[in-house]
């Protein structure tokens, strides 16, 4: 009930902030009043907030593509800024949904309990709520939640969802003393494609990224089965991750890719590539390994020779990269996740 109660007041702050020209730099008792009259005033600030953040956040993303427009006129690049604004103008710019959105609440409305003697592992306490209302979650600690206990410190919030919760913890920096940067190639035969040479491709099971992908695009969206099959994908990508050797790793490189993926003319198999989900897990399981990570541009990355630098579209014939210029012969993918780590500007380009 509190979920879809929270949901219903930031959707109707929504539909307010969305109709003023310009949005308050924080919120103030006009914009509480949207939130309609469910709980407390610290519950509607509550509500206040995130709506504000997801009204700014979707504006501001629309006037970086319009500064970059402007920018590219300035600079006498009229044919780029055109079609730029073409984007723009055909991307549809709507009313954020809320409806699988997550109940953020902090301190002032939760309280955990670990040390209860029960069946359960943790009782999570939400008070304060108003109209009386006062919840007890009960939840169960899993291996990963007694890790990040052990190394660092539970924070009193929580994200409420419509099956599960998210809570948060604040941990320690840890120096890290390793030498090497590696450059780390994400794919679909192989997954990860690391340039010390490691790379993830099949299970014991003989799954693939590519396979349950395969699956994906066979099963009814929505279905039981289909569910099944992307928590199976998504315990390939941490099952992969898990494989890396990360000793002497200080650092690692990826490709800033966007829109990876999307389109009319992608297959029904590629449409399920979720390289969102596998950047994410792949920056969280780093990061909670204090390994360092950093961005660089994707251009040429599969077509470039790791050896000499040229490039040739020809270069790369499925899994295999034959440079013509200087013999180079390797793995496709291994040879992306070199250039990834020198970030190799070609030479003839």
């Amino acid at each position: 009930m509190i979920v879809g109660e929270y949901r219903k007041a930031v959707r109707n702050c929504i539909k307010g902030l969305w109709e003023m020209e310009t949005l308050p730099k924080s919120p103030d008792s006009s914009v509480y009043k949207l939130c309609g009259d469910f709980g407390n005033t610290a519950f509607r600030q509550a509500c206040a907030r995130q709506a504000l953040q997801i009204v700014k956040g979707t504006r501001k993303k629309l006037d970086a593509k319009k500064y970059v427009v402007e920018r590219l006129i300035s600079e006498g690049k009229h044919e780029q800024a055109r079609k730029l604004r073409k984007r723009i103008d055909e991307t549809l710019i709507s009313m954020p949904d809320v409806d699988k959105f997550g109940c953020q609440l902090n301190h002032r409305f939760i309280e955990i309990e670990l040390n209860n003697i029960n069946s359960f592992d943790g009782w999570l306490k939400i008070k304060f709520i108003g109209n009386g209302m006062g919840v007890l979650i009960p939840f169960k600690r899993h291996k990963q939640f007694n890790k990040l206990l052990a190394k660092g410190k539970l924070l009193n919030g929580a994200r409420l969802h419509d099956n599960h919760i998210e809570l948060s913890f604040e941990l320690p920096d840890e120096e890290n003393h390793g030498t090497k940067t590696v450059g780390i190639d994400i794919g679909q035969c192989s997954v990860l494609s690391v340039s010390d040479g490691q790379q993830i491709t099949i299970d014991k099971h003989g799954h693939s990224y590519r396979s349950i992908c395969e699956k994906l695009a066979r099963k009814k969206k929505g279905s039981k089965s289909f569910q099944r099959t992307v928590k199976h994908r998504t315990n390939f990508i941490r099952w992969s991750l898990n494989q890396l050797n990360l000793d002497d790793i200080k650092e690692i490189k990826i490709e800033k890719l966007k829109n990876v993926y999307r389109g009319k003319r992608v297959s029904r198999v590629m449409s399920h590539w979720n390289y969102r989900e596998l950047r994410a897990l792949l920056i969280s399981y780093f990061k909670e390994r204090d390994v360092l990570i950093s961005e660089v541009s994707p251009g040429y990355t599969s077509q470039c020779c790791s050896i000499c630098g040229r490039v040739r579209k020809s270069n790369r014939k499925g899994r295999l990269f034959r440079c013509d210029h200087c013999g180079n012969t390797m793995d496709a993918d291994l040879n992306a996740s070199l250039n990834i780590a020198l970030n190799r500007k070609p030479l003839n380009m």
